[in-house]
C-alpha cells in the first residue's frame, strides 16, 4: 500500500481548506435574487427604430448619389401629398422629390416625408433645363415647403 508523504497531505489539506473558505466567502457575499422590474419575456420585443435606421431601409440597394438639390416649394403652405398631386397632374408619375420637409402649414413642422422615389432609389423629377437629366439621376432631391422669396 502506497502511503503519501507528509508534504503531499499538507498540500492537499491546504487546497481543500482554501477552496472551502473561498466557496463559503462567495456564498456569504452573494447578492439576493434579482427581482424583475417589468414583465419582459425573452421573446422578440419591438424596439422603436431610429430615423437613421428608417432612412437606410430602402426597397432597393442605395444608389451612389453624388449631390443634393434643395428646392423651395414656392408656396407658403403645402404638404408632400399636395406636391404629389401637382406632380401627377404634370405627368411626372408622382412626387418628383426624394424628400419633402414640412414647415408647419399643411403638415407638422419639420416633418420629413420620404417618397417612393427614395424607397425605390430611382431618379427624381425635380430639375428642368440642359443639365436636368444629370441632376435628376445623380442628386437627392429635397423640397422645403415654403416660399422663401416673401
Amino acid at each position: 500500500m502506497l502511503v503519501p508523504d507528509r508534504r503531499t497531505v499538507l498540500v492537499l489539506a491546504s487546497l481543500v481548506g482554501a477552496m472551502t473558505f473561498g466557496a463559503g466567502l462567495l456564498l456569504l457575499l452573494e447578492p439576493g435574487p434579482v427581482i424583475p422590474t417589468t414583465n419582459i419575456s425573452l421573446n422578440t420585443v419591438d424596439v422603436p427604430r431610429s430615423a437613421e435606421q428608417v432612412l437606410f431601409e430602402t426597397d432597393a440597394q442605395l444608389n451612389n448619389w453624388s449631390a443634393i438639390v434643395i428646392h423651395a416649394s414656392g408656396a407658403p403652405e403645402g404638404s408632400a401629398a399636395a406636391i404629389d398631386n401637382v406632380h401627377r397632374k404634370l405627368g411626372l408619375g408622382g412626387l418628383g422629390y426624394h424628400f419633402v420637409i414640412h414647415n408647419g402649414y399643411g403638415g407638422s413642422d419639420g416633418r420629413i416625408v420620404m417618397s417612393d422615389r427614395w424607397h425605390s432609389q430611382t431618379a427624381g423629377a425635380y430639375c428642368a433645363g440642359p443639365d436636368a437629366d444629370w441632376f435628376n439621376s445623380h442628386a437627392v432631391g429635397i423640397c422645403l415647403v415654403g416660399d422663401f422669396d416673401l
